[in-house]
């Protein structure tokens, strides 16, 4: 998500979030470590759907969410967003790009190895004769529902 697009979207959501309850409250600053806080704040809106009371500022500058610390629920938000603010898994790619000829034999032209993180993506090239290049984009989920589908979709 482009810089601009994540300062928009949080400003969006502080403005749009109820301040019914604007007291004076104390606040607690939680630092993020490999969560994006636009993203974590969106993630935890789908289990908490008062986080707009709960949440007071997002800076994403600072990878930092600012909770109203005597909330009912801040506790349990915080103790979700700490399980979700975990490192991307990174993953090892070994590939090998196999030829196959009309006879059946196969010769192996290529044998890339990667190191990426969970839903990143990478572009593999491989150079073929007379100038031709095959481009191979590859991006890695661990998502069971990603999983799943493409299992239905290999099967057909």
């Amino acid at each position: 998500m482009s810089s601009l697009i994540r300062i928009l979207t949080a400003s969006l959501i502080l403005a749009t979030a109820s301040y019914a309850e604007e007291a004076n409250h104390p606040t607690v600053g939680v630092k993020l470590r490999y969560l994006d806080p636009v993203e974590a704040y969106q993630l935890l809106k789908t289990k908490f759907p008062e986080i707009g009371k709960i949440v007071k500022d997002i800076q994403i500058d600072q990878y930092l969410l600012t909770f109203n610390s005597d909330h009912s629920r801040y506790e349990e938000v915080r103790k979700k967003l700490a399980e979700m603010d975990v490192p991307p898994t990174q993953l090892l790619l070994d590939i090998v790009v196999t030829e196959i000829k009309k006879d059946s034999t196969e010769k192996v032209v290529g044998h890339p190895s990667i190191v990426m993180l969970e839903g990143g993506t990478c572009d593999v090239f491989h150079g073929l004769d007379q100038g031709r290049k095959l481009k191979f984009t590859i991006r890695a989920s661990t998502s069971p529902e990603e999983i799943a589908a493409v299992k239905v979709l290999s099967r057909r």
